[in-house]
């Protein structure tokens, strides 16, 4: 797994396995932005260009998981 924080209240899991999800988490009350173009997103995108990301919505205090949704991403590559 290799994590990148690219705002305080966004932290993305890139797993070393491509066919396991891309886990997206922010802290509830807050907002998610998460660039689609970032090469990183791209290399986990399969031939027909479907990335599977995991969204989390954490709470911050007891970094517990409140919520999580697996979603399909269809890109354009």
């Amino acid at each position: 797994m290799n994590d990148q924080q690219f705002h305080k209240n966004v932290k993305i899991t890139y797993p070393n396995d491509r066919n396991e999800p891309i886990v997206v988490e922010c802290y509830v009350n807050e907002y998610m932005q998460v660039n689609v173009n970032d090469p990183n997103l791209l290399h986990y995108a399969d031939e027909s260009g479907q990335i599977q990301i995991e969204f989390r919505v954490v709470n911050r205090e007891t970094d517990s998981v409140i919520r999580s949704e697996v979603k399909n991403i269809t890109m354009e590559i």
